[in-house]
């Protein structure tokens, strides 16, 4: 009669470590996943900004008439509109009896303007000295215009396809058009700086996009900012 050898299973503490392999290589994937989600939707948002812009500036060009796009941190969009006839402009809350408003281009759900030109905690109003609007990121209602002067950041695409980066105070339409306003092509390069970031909720990497005042034209990609964006 043939004997039968013991069959030994697995002890305890083996289980104990495969289990542990196993649910440290679904944390990685995890992660990585999460990354490449967070990269993939960046990146398809500044494709449809870029396509966006490119639009208005055909629009500006075509129609001779100048087209404003005006960052609002409260609703994370970008409000475009036409000037008049005169291709001049009013203000945003009292616009010219011509002035046109176009359409306007929502961030996706969680995303929201770290920098337009100006920085979020710089978005405030007049003498104050917190954000005018806080809470941005977490798409909490806007506040009403009317209550108090705020400035904001805005983009001009004019009729010879060049556009105008500005700061404007859309109450009053006093407007400060300035090149100074312009990021450096070699701090955007280096990560550094953008003149637009847009940032996803939890996640480090931005959309950082640079204006070509000149060209008319904006370029983007999704980064980990290095440095520290100045307003």
């Amino acid at each position: 009669m043939k004997r039968v050898k013991d069959k030994q299973g697995y002890t305890l503490v083996e289980l104990l470590i495969v289990i542990g392999i196993m649910m440290l290589i679904a944390g990685m994937s995890t992660f990585a996943l999460t990354m490449f989600l967070a990269q993939d939707r960046l990146a398809n948002q500044g494709g449809r900004i870029r396509q966006f812009m490119q639009q208005q500036r055909v629009h500006a060009r075509t129609t001779r008439i100048d087209r404003r796009i005006i960052f609002d941190f409260t609703r994370r969009s970008m409000l475009v509109y036409s000037a008049g006839p005169d291709n001049t402009f009013g203000s945003y809350d009292n616009p010219g009896p011509d002035d046109v408003f176009e359409e306007e281009f929502m961030l996706d759900k969680g995303l929201w303007f770290e920098k337009a030109v100006m920085k979020l905690t710089v978005y405030q109003g007049e003498g104050g000295t917190e954000p005018f609007f806080p809470e941005a990121q977490q798409g909490a209602a806007p506040l009403p215009y009317n209550q108090a002067p705020y400035r904001t950041g805005a983009l001009r695409f004019q009729r010879d396809g060049k556009v105008a980066i500005e700061k404007l105070t859309p109450q009053t339409g006093i407007v400060e058009p300035s090149l100074n306003f312009d990021v450096s092509t070699s701090a955007w390069e280096a990560n550094k700086d953008a003149d637009i970031i847009i940032a996803s909720k939890g996640e480090r990497k931005r959309l950082l996009i640079d204006v070509k005042p000149l060209l008319g034209s904006v370029d983007c990609k999704v980064e980990e900012l290095q440095g520290i964006p100045q307003p």
